[in-house]
């Protein structure tokens, strides 16, 4: 780095590297935004988006806005399809809000996808605007672009659902409650408020932003600070969460009980299935699983990167609060996910506001080896070496990030073989119905004859709801169980029957999605098997 810029010099040089952090996010997601297939949660989601929109030019416009306020009017606005739908609504609120103002001139899908494409944005910056301020330019700029160049994260940002919100947020909250811990600054204190609140009424996972901060203040030894500060902020931010929750208005306490209640439950609820090294799990993944998808899911440059910034770290903790934080929220979510209880399933979704934090500490691995190379090396070999360490560190994986588009949630690294030697380690490959683009339901459209009728695997639900977006033919019969004419296999083996094992292996599909040689998803036609073949599936004793 060049010599310590002046105060002033140093807050510009930050601003200009956060804002062109955000931009370069903003071109890079919307410029495929649309390409990322519908997940199978957001139909429900874009319906809530519709319904709010309504409900809120009835209490703005409307001639009665008592009863768009009452009890009963809310509930059958926002708790509308409450088992698939069951989350605080402040993402479909931002869903909502976008699709209202870009919504006519992008399409209804960008419209609403332009949410999480904003609050991804807005984490860009923040991250880079934290690595710079702590350990510099170099550090911050790092940072940025290593959460940019994680293709799981980067495809989150592209979908209109919890995920990114709550990552985003998750970020913000923790960031001003360590800044109003350190200085009382009274922004960052309204910063943690607003984000822990809207945390808070966007996904349960909300409700858990104090825990590592507790054991970041006990490492510290700053337990009065911690207790003042969380205890101020957690109670000015239920405020926010209940003014952001219609739901809360009339009952609060219930509200929060359903809340945590619901969260508690899933498991009996609704136990989706995983496939985890060749094993079909019905709701609880082994403890290592968070660790394992951690290490093959981020490019290996950037963990490099981000081992490095945690290693030299460890040695002078104590003057290295922000690293010690990072590790924290790392381990935070290892142990939580590795508890028997707790949920586990698609891919790195459910703990996905760790992966900032993993950014920060490659950051700061980033800064500890440009400071390496400054100390040995001249100013033309520096140039040349620092030229160096950005292509080994960070081109592969831009490089990855560009081909795997827009089959981001596939992605695997080096560690485990990529995306073939994922499958044949037994990962799941996909589960969320992103790898049905646009293109895909088209050559669909084009292969399947009018008036037919078309089995779909594991939803018939989704597939209802692409015929109403437009996406398939109307005319086209969805049915959820076979015999059929064709049937349509979305490869989520965690799901698979002995049937979807058997055609899966062994027959060729009409219409596939490839990823590397390895199949996301294919249309088939169906034949029965014969009673002499076996059942095609895992091997006895696979699932739990």
């Amino acid at each position: 780095m060049s010599a310590t810029p002046t105060p002033r010099a140093g807050t510009l040089w930050r601003v200009l590297l956060s804002l062109c952090a955000s931009a370069l996010a903003y071109a890079w997601v919307s410029s495929d935004a649309e390409e990322v297939g519908i997940t199978w949660d957001e139909p429900p989601y874009y319906a809530s988006a519709v319904r709010i929109q309504d409900w809120t030019a009835e209490v703005v416009n409307g001639p009665d806005r008592s009863g768009a306020l009452s009890a009963a009017r809310i509930e059958e606005v926002w708790d509308w399809g409450r088992t698939w739908n069951p989350h605080p609504p402040v993402y479909k609120e931002a869903m909502a809000l976008t699709g209202w103002i870009a919504g006519d001139r992008l399409g209804p899908v960008r419209g609403f996808r332009l949410a999480p494409i904003l609050f991804f944005c807005l984490l860009i910056g923040a991250v880079t605007w934290v690595g710079a301020k702590e350990w510099g330019l170099v550090a911050g700029g790092v940072a940025g672009a290593a959460l940019l160049l994680m293709p799981r994260v980067l495809g989150h940002a592209h979908i209109a659902a919890t995920d990114m919100p709550v990552t985003a947020l998750w970020f913000l909250a923790t960031m001003g409650t360590v800044r109003f811990m350190e200085d009382r600054h009274f922004g960052a204190f309204v910063l943690a408020i607003v984000s822990f609140g809207l945390a808070i009424s966007t996904k349960f996972t909300g409700l858990l932003v104090p825990l590592p901060l507790v054991a970041w203040a006990l490492v510290h030894n700053r337990r009065r600070d911690a207790a003042t500060a969380i205890l101020a902020i957690g109670m000015c931010a239920l405020v926010v969460a209940y003014l952001a929750n219609p739901l809360a208005w009339h009952n609060p306490p219930e509200a929060l009980w359903e809340l945590v209640k619901e969260s508690l439950e899933r498991g009996s609820v609704v136990p989706i299935a995983s496939y985890y090294l060749g094993t079909a799990y019905t709701f609880e993944l082994p403890w290592h699983h968070a660790i394992v998808m951690t290490l093959v899911t981020v490019p290996v440059g950037i963990a490099v990167l981000a081992l490095w910034g945690a290693g030299s770290a460890l040695p002078k903790f104590r003057r290295e609060p922000l690293a010690v934080l990072c590790l924290l929220e790392i381990l935070f979510f290892w142990a939580l996910l590795a508890l028997p209880s707790s949920p586990n399933h698609d891919g790195v979704r459910l703990f996905l506001p760790m992966f900032p934090f993993l950014a920060l500490l490659a950051g700061r691995g980033a800064a500890e080896v440009a400071s390496l190379l400054r100390r040995r090396l001249g100013g033309a070999e520096f140039v040349l070496a620092s030229t160096g360490g950005v292509i080994v560190f960070l081109l592969p994986a831009y490089l990855q990030s560009v081909a795997i588009s827009p089959y981001y949630l596939s992605y695997y690294n080096e560690l485990i073989g990529g995306v073939r030697g994922a499958e044949q380690r037994g990962m799941e490959m996909t589960y969320w119905y992103d790898a049905l683009t646009p293109a895909f339901f088209d050559r669909l459209n084009e292969i399947l004859p009018p008036d037919t009728e078309l089995a779909t695997f594991p939803s018939q639900d989704y597939f209802l709801s692409m015929q109403g977006l437009g996406r398939l033919r109307d005319d086209i019969q969805i049915s959820d169980s076979l015999p059929s004419p064709y049937y349509l296999i979305y490869g989520r083996r965690g799901m698979f029957t002995p049937v979807e094992w058997r055609i899966y292996r062994d027959v060729q599909p009409l219409l596939a999605v490839e990823l590397q040689g390895v199949e996301l998803a294919g249309l088939y036609r169906y034949e029965p098997p014969s009673p002499a073949e076996g059942n095609g599936g895992p091997e006895e004793g696979g699932s739990d």
